[in-house]
């Protein structure tokens, strides 16, 4: 009974597809024997004016004779409901698509943003590290000047870490401390 059930339904999908099909051989290969025969006498094609009309013909005593009298085998689903379902499920497959697109940019964002704190704060250490070097050496300057019998002191690095600070967005930089050198 199955069997019998899915033969119609795919005969009647292939007959809506290309009503102009051979009706011996798309019977042989879905329909049982005697229920190809009937349709053959039935419905002979030099009985109908066009192809579409013997189609509609067949079309209609299978869906409305045929399917109905195999036990517990409910009716087929109008075709405008199954298009309705494929429309809602393009929808759905879209809504999906957009979601995971959103989801995606999200976590680009995040670690966008992440980045960037990262840059900042070390942005910031290098900033400080440069506003102490110059309170330092502003120090010593003024320290030499009070005793004039020591020759001024130099901070070593002071320009590595003037570089360091400002080349600190194109790459990981390492600072070096100032050391004070005689």
């Amino acid at each position: 009974m199955f069997g019998e059930a899915q033969g119609l339904y795919h005969f009647v999908r292939e007959l809506r597809c290309t009503p102009e099909l051979d009706l011996e051989e798309a019977a042989n290969r879905w329909l049982l024997p005697e229920k190809a025969r009937h349709l053959k006498e039935k419905f002979p094609r030099s009985n109908f004016q066009s192809t579409s009309e013997w189609a509609g013909a067949v079309l209609n005593e299978i869906l409305t004779v045929s399917l109905p009298a195999i036990p517990r085998f409910a009716p087929l689903e109008s075709w405008g409901k199954v298009d309705n379902t494929m429309e809602e499920l393009r929808e759905m497959a879209a809504e999906t698509h957009m979601a995971m697109a959103i989801g995606y940019a999200e976590k680009v964002f995040e670690e966008e943003l992440n980045l960037r704190e990262c840059l900042d704060a070390m942005i910031a250490r290098q900033v400080k590290n440069l506003m102490q070097l110059k309170a330092m050496k502003q120090m010593l300057r003024q320290t030499s000047a009070l005793r004039e019998d020591e020759p001024p002191k130099r901070i070593a690095a002071a320009r590595q870490l003037a570089i360091d600070a400002e080349t600190i967005t194109k790459g990981p930089g390492t600072p070096r401390r100032a050391r004070i050198v005689s």
